[in-house]
C-alpha cells in the first residue's frame, strides 16, 4: 500500500509539471553534488556541451568543492555555452565552497536557498591548492590575477575581497550577510 502512495505521489507531481518537446529544448537541469574532481567535472563539461544553443540550464550546486584546475575547466565550458547564446542559472541548493563557490560565479545569475552559502577561500589557502595542482612552471603570478578577477567577478566587495586576502576565509549566507573565519 506505501508503495502505491508513493507511485502515486510521484505520479500526481509528475503530472503537475507539464513537460512538452519545447520545454525540452529550452531548458535542462545540470547538478553538481560532489567533489569538483574526476568524472564530476567529466559530466558537467558534457552537459554543457551538450546543452542545446540558446537555452538554459539551471544549475543546482551543493559542493565542498575540489581541484582548482578542474574548477577552470568547468568554466571554461561555462563560457563556451554561453558564447552559444545559452543562459545559466545557477542555485546554491545548501552549501558552494572553495572551487564550487567560485564555479557559482560564471553563472548569469545565483540564487541560494535560506540558511544556504557560499563559502571563499583565503588567498594562501588558494595559493596551496594551486600549488598542488598546477605545473611547477605555471607563472604564479598570473594565477594570483585570475583569482581576483573571479573575486570581482563573483560580486563580492572591495572590502570582502581585502579581507580574503589578508588571511580569512569569507562565508556569504543567502540573505547577503557575511562573516569570515582566520583559519
Amino acid at each position: 500500500l506505501a508503495l502505491v502512495a508513493v507511485i502515486g505521489l510521484v505520479f500526481v507531481s509528475c503530472a503537475a509539471v507539464p513537460i512538452t518537446p519545447e520545454s525540452l529544448k529550452t531548458s535542462k537541469n545540470v547538478y553538481l553534488i560532489d567533489r569538483v574532481e574526476g568524472t564530476t567535472t567529466a559530466y558537467l563539461i558534457k552537459e554543457f556541451h551538450d546543452a542545446p544553443d540558446n537555452s538554459t540550464v539551471n544549475f543546482y550546486i551543493s559542493s565542498p568543492g575540489g581541484l582548482v584546475l578542474d574548477e577552470y575547466t568547468i568554466k571554461s565550458a561555462m563560457k563556451q555555452f554561453k558564447a552559444r547564446g545559452g543562459i545559466i542559472k545557477a542555485h546554491i541548493m545548501l552549501e558552494a565552497s572553495s572551487a564550487a563557490a567560485m564555479i557559482s560565479c560564471e553563472a548569469n545569475t545565483v540564487t541560494m536557498e535560506k540558511k544556504s552559502f557560499r563559502m571563499f577561500h583565503t588567498l594562501a589557502t588558494y595559493r596551496t591548492k594551486v600549488l598542488k595542482t598546477t605545473p611547477k612552471d605555471a607563472p604564479l603570478a598570473m594565477l594570483w590575477d585570475w583569482q581576483h578577477e573571479d573575486f570581482v567577478a563573483c560580486g563580492l566587495s572591495k572590502t570582502q575581497i581585502d579581507l580574503i586576502e589578508a588571511g580569512h576565509d569569507i562565508y556569504i549566507k543567502s540573505d547577503g550577510t557575511y562573516f569570515t573565519v582566520k583559519p
